[in-house]
């Protein structure tokens, strides 16, 4: 395999967690009830499965960030969307053999445009989704690469700005003859974001919904990471659930748009008390109200951080990850010095369980739900052998 991978994410990483010295001009805003820190009853335990192992052409890496599980007539694949060379990889889950690859153009008629950033939803082998991050649009091809149809996103409002970033952390999703699609809004209020935009598949028509979440406009939390916005699915009982990486709310939504939100449930972590965010020098300048992105970029991104929100319907269980605060020693490591933590919820979205995971071991944007388990890949694997991604398994 190219070296050329590992310099890459070596770059891209540094480039992310690089260091500066901390802001101490902060201020307290919300302290977790105890029963969602250490006064909980602890009875579900994830335990390490058999590890799924994944066989890589040069081109793939963890740096392709579209993962997606899907199950064909019970058999379970993994699909990846290589954006360096332009193709969607189907991969056996359970062998980790290379089942098919489909080659998309970039011009021309079939063109999907700049791969760079494109995320995809897997519905069938003739039937799948292309997100094109720059272009705003939504890309329906088959199996041969050829374009069906195209759906084009416009902004629900002049003030809203968005772009569509289809990650593990943010799937696309069919429901009730509606693609879901959650994209990442620009914008300097929450209350003028809509987070997911819901395309007719027949019709075209687009209805957008999922405000963002009013918690972060009470104060200002940093720049772009804190804002980063995931979602899970659970089917079962049409839910569709949100996740801001410096929220403390789960926020629970029907699949209708029109109902809103229906709850919204604290969710957090024994080694998180508290979350704390930075005072507003000058409250009427938005969007970084008279502070310096180079100042306090790397602080915001130092601080704790909820990362995925994840359903497991083999177990009616969800899976919230939090990446733990860091030192700038940590920091300056990117990825190998990032430590998470895995919360465990019930159905009733009760905290049962934590699981805390070894510094720098895990990806925390690659991950995936399967038969087998909580699947997470293996950074430090990776880093040894990049001709094969290892997931470890969890399962309670």
């Amino acid at each position: 395999m190219s070296s050329n991978k590992g310099f890459i994410l070596a770059i891209i990483s540094f480039a992310l967690f690089s260091n500066c010295k901390p802001n101490d001009n902060a201020g307290l805003v919300f302290t977790f009830p105890k029963e969602n820190v250490s006064d909980y009853v602890s009875s579900i335990e994830l335990k390490e499965g058999e590890p799924l192992l994944i066989t890589l052409d040069s081109s793939i890496s963890l740096l392709n960030q579209s993962f997606q599980v899907t199950e064909e007539q019970g058999i379970e694949f993994l699909t990846i969307l290589n954006t360096f060379n332009n193709s969607l990889y189907k991969y056996k889950l359970e062998t980790g053999a290379l089942e098919s690859r489909i080659q998309f153009e970039i011009e021309g008629d079939n063109g999907i445009g700049n791969p760079s950033n494109m995320g995809h939803y897997y519905h069938n082998n003739d039937s799948i989704f292309l997100s094109n991050h720059w272009e705003k649009k939504i890309y329906l091809v088959n199996s041969n690469g050829e374009i069906i149809t195209t759906y084009n996103l416009v902004e629900p409002n002049n003030e809203f700005q968005f772009f569509t970033m289809t990650t593990p952390n943010s799937q696309m999703a069919i429901v009730r003859g509606n693609l879901i699609i959650p994209v990442q809004g620009i914008a300097n209020s929450m209350k003028n974001s809509a987070y997911v935009c819901s395309i007719n598949l027949k019709t075209k028509r687009a209805n957008w919904f999922l405000e963002g979440d009013p918690f972060m406009d009470d104060k200002f939390w940093g720049p772009i990471t804190p804002y980063q916005f995931m979602v899970t699915y659970n089917f079962e009982d049409s839910l569709l659930i949100s996740n801001m990486a410096k929220s403390p709310y789960l926020r629970l939504h029907t699949f209708d748009p029109s109902e809103g939100e229906i709850t919204k449930h604290v969710s957090g972590s024994q080694f998180v008390s508290e979350l704390i965010s930075f005072a507003k020098i000058n409250p009427d300048k938005p969007p970084m109200y008279g502070l310096q992105y180079k100042e306090i970029a790397s602080e915001t991104n130092r601080t704790a951080l909820f990362n995925f929100i994840a359903y497991d319907k083999y177990n009616n269980l969800y899976y919230r990850q939090l990446i733990l605060p860091r030192s700038p020693e940590d920091y300056e490591k990117g990825l190998n010095g990032i430590q998470l933590s895995i919360i465990i919820l019930n159905a009733n979205f009760e905290k049962v369980g934590e699981m805390i995971l070894p510094k720098g071991k895990y990806h925390p944007n690659i991950f995936f739900i399967s038969k087998s388990g909580l699947a997470l890949a293996n950074l430090d694997a990776y880093q040894k052998n990049e001709n094969e991604i290892k997931f470890d398994t969890f399962i309670p």
